[in-house]
């Protein structure tokens, strides 16, 4: 009688142990397919290391086996510095092209008075 409570015992902690447990669809594993979310990027640190980080953003070796990521912070205000810098060019440039829309505009009129003035009048009867 004492087996049979034995083996009552090893198997329901077999049974009820989730470590004997199979896998439910992976959701128990981690499984990485080199796959990131949109605006994140896998930056590889060494041939054992892998980072996912915001696109273009840094990370800091801070001895010989610890990375720092940048602080959410410094990489926000990079980011908007950049914007920023972006922003002023493409005015500069909307500038420039509104002048020159503007001086071929004032062309434009100045031909036009000019082919009219050649053009003979025709005498009215």
């Amino acid at each position: 009688m004492g087996k049979k409570y034995v083996l009552c015992i090893i198997l329901a902690v077999i049974l009820f142990n989730p470590a004997f447990a199979p896998a439910q669809n992976g959701s128990d594993q981690q499984s990485y397919d080199g796959t990131s979310q949109p605006g994140m990027e896998t930056r590889k640190v060494n041939k054992d290391v892998s980072i996912i980080m915001p696109e273009g953003g840094k990370f800091y070796r801070r001895n010989q086996t610890t990375y720092v990521q940048e602080p959410p912070d410094e990489y926000a205000a990079r980011k908007f510095a950049d914007v920023y810098s972006r922003l002023k060019k493409l005015e500069e440039v909307n500038k420039e092209l509104i002048n020159e829309i503007n001086y071929l505009k004032m062309k434009i009129i100045l031909q036009e008075n000019k082919a009219d003035k050649d053009v003979p009048k025709i005498p009215e009867e």
